[in-house]
């Protein structure tokens, strides 16, 4: 259960199958919106600027609602395979992070309803089958998921221009790439983060180019 001020809202969910995810307006002329889960739910996500509800529970699918619209769903996302148990919007309903009880995150990009990352490091000592909690810190951008042990995992970092020489990365780094076709000591590295910036160095580190992707791209290894 959670208060949302700007929505003046208690958003609430369950495993019960007539009121599984349920929104009440706190002005009693406005009433309230039960959103359709034959199947319940075990956790919900909001961002109230942007209108995006993402829903989660035993069926294993996340859901993704207008809050005002609740007969049905905007889409529905396949791929976790055991119930899922937490998750969060980040960057104004950007990515969505959702959590299932095998110990899986997917990460969302919300806009093309697509799983961009599937992270299977969550450490075993949590426990196989052991109960999970979670809290997010959108200061830090941390998640942290507590269970036999507390599990600390960082959703995207940023860093801070103050702390960079320039050169590197403002986000997760996700892809690296080696070309060994050029067969000497400075054959090019390049870097590619969230944030759709590639930096080029050489063997050595040495910096050389830096560039920034407005339109999609594709990356394609020989």
């Amino acid at each position: 259960m959670q208060y949302y001020q700007r929505l003046n809202s208690i958003i609430s969910c369950s495993e019960c199958p007539k009121v599984g995810l349920l929104m009440r307006d706190l002005a009693e002329d406005k009433g309230k919106y039960v959103y359709n889960l034959p199947s319940g739910a075990w956790c919900f996500s909001i961002v109230e600027g942007t209108q995006i509800l993402a829903s989660g529970g035993p069926d294993c699918l996340v859901r993704l609602w207008n809050p005002f619209v609740p007969q049905n769903p905007i889409a529905i996302l396949y791929g976790h395979r055991t119930a899922i148990s937490s998750m969060i919007l980040q960057d104004e309903g950007k990515f969505l992070y959702s959590l299932s009880q095998d110990k899986s995150i997917r990460v969302w990009d919300v806009a093309k309803q697509t799983c961009v990352q599937n992270y299977l490091g969550i450490p075993q000592e949590l426990g196989e089958h052991s109960d999970m909690t979670t809290l997010y810190n959108p200061e830090s951008r941390q998640w942290i998921i507590g269970s036999a042990m507390l599990a600390v995992i960082s959703l995207s970092p940023k860093q801070s221009g103050e702390h960079t020489d320039g050169f590197t990365h403002t986000a997760g780094v996700s892809v690296v790439l080696y070309n060994p076709l050029f067969k000497n000591k400075n054959t090019p590295i390049c870097i590619y983060s969230m944030a759709k910036h590639v930096v080029i160095q050489d063997r050595q580190g040495d910096h050389t180019a830096s560039v920034f992707l407005k339109e999609s791209f594709r990356f394609v290894v020989l």
